[in-house]
């Protein structure tokens, strides 16, 4: 069972979600118009994505998962945020772009998925609207 604090830190996370998605449309506008969301930090550790299977964990809505995607991965993004899990499908469809996103706490992952990974990506995310 968990605990009041992970309940109090998803509303927040929720809360975030829809403030960063719905309610700044300009900063998913220019994401979709660049089709690019990493720095070159990320992208020069990682390397070459193209034909790989990624999973990144903690991935909000989407936004680096999908620039994984466009760069040529497999990609499935998990958050315990259904809000932002709702907000990543729709950004995946907006830019028809084909990404897994599930809607689970990382520590309960595998009894949501079976799947083995050639890349397990965190990053430190980035919002500055």
């Amino acid at each position: 069972m968990k605990n009041n604090y992970f309940e109090i830190n998803k509303k927040k996370w929720n809360e975030l979600a829809t403030k960063h998605y719905d309610n700044d449309p300009q900063y998913v506008k220019d994401f979709i118009e660049k089709r690019e969301g990493l720095h070159s930090l990320e992208i020069g550790e990682i390397g070459e994505v193209n034909g790989k299977r990624l999973l990144h964990l903690q991935c909000h809505f989407g936004m680096d998962t999908l620039s994984w995607a466009i760069k040529g991965a497999t990609v499935t993004g998990v958050d315990f945020s259904e809000v932002a899990i709702i907000n990543a499908r729709d950004l995946a469809a907006k830019m028809n772009l084909k990404a897994n996103f599930i809607n689970c706490d990382i520590y309960d992952l595998k009894e949501h998925l079976n799947d083995k990974f050639d890349v397990v990506f965190a990053s430190y995310g980035e919002y500055v609207g």
